[in-house]
């Protein structure tokens, strides 16, 4: 094993062992931030994927009637969601204000996308276990490493 040493770049001898310390924090809190938001899309489209699946099950076995206005209105809350997760206009700088916007942004998200989980599909499964179709199985959440 190699050792080295990281030194502080000699052209910004104003920046302190401090600027670089919050520099790193909050690159790590933007990296879990981004990470949490690429599991949570992933888990969206997942979802959505067996909505989807669900609802046609429902309509070969002619059960459908019930389920469709179930599925459509659980169907636009997780695109809502994913839309405002995945907007390209999001301007995203490195400084400590704006990963901080970014994560209040994103944990709020967060926080409706986990109870459109819990609640709605938790009353979808209700619904398709009664009509004897599959339920959505939602994808467990993974630790950020």
């Amino acid at each position: 094993a190699h050792r080295f040493a990281v030194l502080p770049d000699p052209r910004l001898p104003d920046v302190t062992v401090a600027d670089y310390e919050a520099q790193l924090a909050a690159a790590r809190v933007l990296r879990d931030t981004l990470d949490a938001l690429s599991r949570n899309v992933e888990a969206i489209r997942s979802v959505k994927a067996q909505v989807t699946a669900s609802l046609e099950q429902a309509k070969k076995a002619g059960v459908d009637a019930d389920l469709t206005p179930m599925a459509q209105a659980l169907q636009q809350r997780l695109d809502s969601i994913e839309t405002r997760m995945t907007d390209p206009r999001i301007q995203v700088g490195y400084d400590t204000l704006r990963t901080g916007e970014l994560v209040k942004q994103y944990d709020g998200l967060a926080r409706r996308l986990d109870q459109v989980l819990e609640r709605d599909v938790a009353d979808f499964n209700r619904k398709v276990t009664q009509l004897g179709v599959a339920p959505i199985v939602v994808p467990r959440k993974k630790p950020i490493a």
